[in-house]
C-alpha cells in the first residue's frame, strides 16, 4: 500500500479515526466538499452585469408586446 493521498479521490485516515467513528467507513465521515470561495467584488460585478442584461431583455420584451399591441 502507498501512503498517499490524492485530493478528492482518496485520503489516508487513521485506525484511531475509524474508530471514533465506529469502523463506519461512509466517505461522509472523512471528506468535506470544497467549497469554491468567490471575491465579493467580482461577484457585485457579475450581479451589474445580470442586472444590465435583464433589464436589456426586459426594454426587449416589452418593445415587441408594444409592437404586436398587446
Amino acid at each position: 500500500i502507498t501512503k498517499r493521498s490524492t485530493t478528492e479521490i482518496s485520503r489516508l485516515t487513521s485506525l484511531n479515526e475509524i474508530s471514533a467513528h465506529d469502523y463506519n467507513l461512509s466517505a461522509s465521515l472523512y471528506f468535506r466538499p470544497q467549497v469554491k470561495k468567490t471575491d465579493l467584488k467580482q461577484l457585485i460585478m457579475k450581479q451589474k452585469e445580470l442586472e444590465e442584461k435583464l433589464h436589456s431583455l426586459q426594454y426587449a420584451f416589452q418593445h415587441k408586446l408594444t409592437s404586436l399591441n398587446l
